[in-house]
């Protein structure tokens, strides 16, 4: 007899505003999303994806401000 293996899935939102640049990391565990805002204490947020919760948050380098390159 063949086993029904069921998978489930949640979904969550990660709500961080004014979001223009996002990342995954390599094991695809977590997502980097990245708002440049001026003066935003919380430009780089990494989340944990299955959980769906905040793990930690950076303030925007001012210095670093180019786009993409945040993640060179």
């Amino acid at each position: 007899m063949k086993e029904d293996k069921h998978v489930n899935f949640c979904f969550y939102r990660f709500a961080h505003r004014g979001v223009n640049h996002i990342d995954f990391s390599p094991c695809e565990r977590y997502l980097v999303t990245i708002s440049p805002r001026p003066n935003n204490l919380e430009a780089f947020i990494v989340w944990d994806v299955i959980t769906g919760q905040k793990k930690r948050s950076f303030p925007l380098d001012q210095h670093s401000s180019q786009g993409p390159s945040y993640f060179k």
